[in-house]
């Protein structure tokens, strides 16, 4: 079981209030949007190429204006492949996107980006498709294309505009049509049966993208399995500059939540927890539809937006928790609540001005988490190690060079306990880290909450006969009262004894080892889901655990 450690979108509090006061946030409550898109691969993690396959068999077309349109029906197939219509070249154990202007080209049959376009515009998909085969007998490798709102017929795959060229006048004695060659584009994908060189089908529509649907089936939820992993919906496919090939998820938004809950809680939790996710996921979905709005999709399906595992994830008892509060958000004042949630709090949440500071917002604050079992969480109660260089090194990596470490001292804490200012000291300098900056200044997935202590080996105590053992300093701030008067300790040392009656202790001078113990996983604002656990368990229901990790907030 996998559950969020942090949501990873931090905003400014003026554009949170901003959000709330704009028109957008109107859309996002007076009507949910009934479908949305989620990135599935998109910037460094474009593919050139991409497998897609469906029991059901495909439906390839497009959508416009809400409303999908269909240009052809796969039932036979239920393999195919699309990819950027550009260089590849198959070795012959795999096909591999190249450049023309690379002299390291291996061997193997090449394809590319030029065409040519015999004839003019047909009217439909049948229509080009008798032109298509009329070819295919006269030995061409014809292909339909859907270009601009119209099909066409094309044939090849030329590396050059002089291949093509000569093929073109081959074209030319065996058919009467006008032809021409066609120049590569930025926007073109090709869609091809698995194992086959010449396309199914091209598309390069602007401002439309291609779109690849299941059959409908009424004996089986009709799937699309991208590069393996399987999703309800269809699968959208966009060449953006600057990029390989954007793949998106279009799907119903009550759908994709049943993807996204099994990844946020555990689908064995308590009911009233899973119900308490859903609404919060759906409001989280809703206010940030627009996040992504320049690659074409409304949300990504990592831990950047809402983790998302599509149809391979769902869980019959999150379903129900989806469908159980379906079109429900939290609000504040009649409009969509800021919803942040976090694995598990450590027994109080926190005021959202200690984590990313900011003015504050009225329902972000901390409140007491007394139901929240932190010793069962993951992560709940945890303790870390670090040396000197450790720490050194960690800093270094975020571009904090202090030299060798010598203190690691928390300053100040939040009313709930939480470190909002870390002082640390090497031999260059010193620096006091802020708020979420106390953990994340570690890197990621280290510390784990701001909820922790430092001690450090050179931590003293001191107790007499019946007393309890006091901690008063670090060696390197010890001084010695002896008969001859107050001597400070000699750092250079390295290590100080202290004798006692009947014991002697070492202490490093400088601390060698300093140990973060601490409670609680994540930023610790908003829903705490080990505390929707707790409170779920002891008998509140949904709304009564969201209104209370948000003081002041309705579920409508």
């Amino acid at each position: 079981m996998k559950i969020k450690t942090d949501l990873a979108i931090i905003v400014l509090i003026a554009v949170v209030l901003g959000i709330f006061s704009s028109g957008y946030t109107a859309y996002a409550y007076a009507g949910l949007p009934e479908k949305i898109r989620i990135g599935i691969y998109f910037e460094k993690s474009a593919p050139a190429s991409i497998d897609i396959n469906s029991d059901t068999g495909f439906q390839i077309g497009y959508e416009k204006d809400g409303q999908f349109l269909c240009l052809s029906t796969e039932t036979s197939n239920k393999s195919l492949v699309v990819r950027k219509d550009t260089y590849f070249i198959n070795t012959g154990n795999v096909l591999l996107e190249y450049s023309p202007n690379n002299p390291g080209i291996p061997s193997g049959t090449k394809y590319g980006p030029y065409h040519i376009q015999v004839g003019g515009s047909y009217a439909n998909y049948d229509l080009a498709m008798q032109a298509v085969n009329s070819l295919r007998q006269q030995g061409f490798k014809a292909f339909p294309a859907f270009i601009d709102g119209s099909f066409k017929v094309w044939i090849g795959l030329h590396i050059s505009k002089e291949d093509a060229q000569i093929e073109l006048e081959q074209v030319k004695q065996a058919d009467a049509k006008e032809s021409k060659v066609i120049s590569p584009s930025a926007t073109s994908v090709l869609v091809l049966q698995k194992g086959k060189e010449v396309p199914e089908l091209v598309f390069d529509s602007s401002p439309f993208h291609l779109l690849i649907q299941p059959v409908p089936s009424k004996d089986t939820v009709p799937l699309v399995s991208i590069n393996g992993k399987k999703y309800r919906g269809a699968a959208e496919f966009k060449r953006i500059t600057g990029s390989d090939m954007t793949v998106i998820n279009l799907i119903d938004l009550e759908q994709y939540l049943y993807g996204v809950l099994p990844r946020e809680m555990g689908g064995d939790w308590p009911l009233e927890a899973l119900k308490a996710q859903a609404v919060a996921a759906r409001t989280y979905a809703a206010l940030h539809i627009n996040k992504y709005a320049n690659f074409g999709f409304n949300l990504c399906s990592t831990t950047a937006s809402q983790v998302y595992g599509g149809y391979s994830s769902e869980n019959s008892n999150c379903n129900r928790a989806v469908e159980e509060t379906r079109g429900k958000v939290l609000t504040y004042n009649g409009s969509p609540a800021y919803i942040y949630y976090f694995s598990s709090s450590g027994g109080h949440t926190e005021d959202i001005r200690n984590v990313w500071g900011g003015s504050g917002v009225p329902y972000l604050v901390g409140v007491e988490d007394a139901y929240e079992p932190t010793d069962r969480s993951s992560k709940g109660i945890w303790s870390l190690e670090m040396t000197p260089e450790k720490v050194e090194g960690l800093l270094k990596a975020q571009n904090y060079d202090l030299g060798k470490i010598t203190s690691v001292q928390p300053i100040e804490f939040s009313a709930a306990g939480r470190v909002v200012k870390l002082k640390i000291i090497g031999t260059k300098g010193e620096h006091v880290f802020e708020r979420d900056k106390t953990r994340t200044i570690f890197g990621a997935n280290f510390v784990n909450s701001q909820y922790y202590t430092v001690k450090t080996d050179s931590d003293i105590y001191i107790g007499g006969k019946n007393t309890d053992s006091v901690s008063i300093a670090s060696g390197s701030g010890v001084k010695v009262i002896s008969s001859s008067g107050v001597t400070s300790i000699n750092t250079s040392l390295g290590r100080f004894y202290a004798k006692g009656a009947n014991t002697k202790k070492s202490y490093a001078v400088i601390p060698q080892s300093y140990i973060f113990e601490g409670k609680g996983w994540g930023h610790g604002v908003g829903l705490s889901q080990w505390g929707a656990l707790g409170m779920a368990e002891n008998g509140f229901k949904y709304n009564e655990i969201l209104e209370h990790y948000f003081p002041g907030t309705k579920v409508e």
